[in-house]
């Protein structure tokens, strides 16, 4: 085998590594999976059917943030690429909650705590209630 040969294969090997890491672009997949998680969860709470009132902001590609006229909270979800991790900080009033963070696991398709105890999509609908809809509580 010529040394061109082998290094076609070396190259070849190297590639099937890595592509199971790497999109086409060259973008890791977990940055790629995690835009993509981001803007998902922009475009269920911004649809027709979403909650009336709620406005989400995109503050760029890495965060949004959902607000309700004339209530005192906020919520920011974002991408964190350092650490592969969507991020969500809840702010009501004058208090600010700690940030928490969320992991992809492919074979659910959800993105979990890091901590295990819960999921994004469940925790954000229950901060929506408490900062932001009061009423989902009335209705429960």
């Amino acid at each position: 085998m010529s040394g061109r040969d082998k290094g076609k294969k070396l190259f070849a090997d190297l590639a099937d590594k890595v592509r199971a890491e790497v999109q086409p672009s060259g973008e890791p997949a977990m940055h790629a999976r995690g835009l993509q998680g981001l803007e998902e969860i922009a475009d269920d709470l911004s649809s027709p059917d979403g909650l009336p009132g709620l406005k989400v902001f995109r503050d760029g590609v890495t965060k949004i943030r959902l607000q309700r006229p004339n209530r005192n909270g906020e919520i920011a979800i974002g991408w964190n690429r350092a650490i592969g991790a969507m991020t969500a900080v809840v702010n009501k009033g004058e208090r600010s909650e700690p940030e928490v963070k969320y992991v992809y696991r492919p074979e659910s398709d959800e993105w979990h705590r890091l901590d295990g105890t819960g999921e994004l999509y469940a925790d954000v609908g229950k901060w929506l209630v408490d900062v932001l809809y009061p009423e989902g509580k009335r209705n429960a």
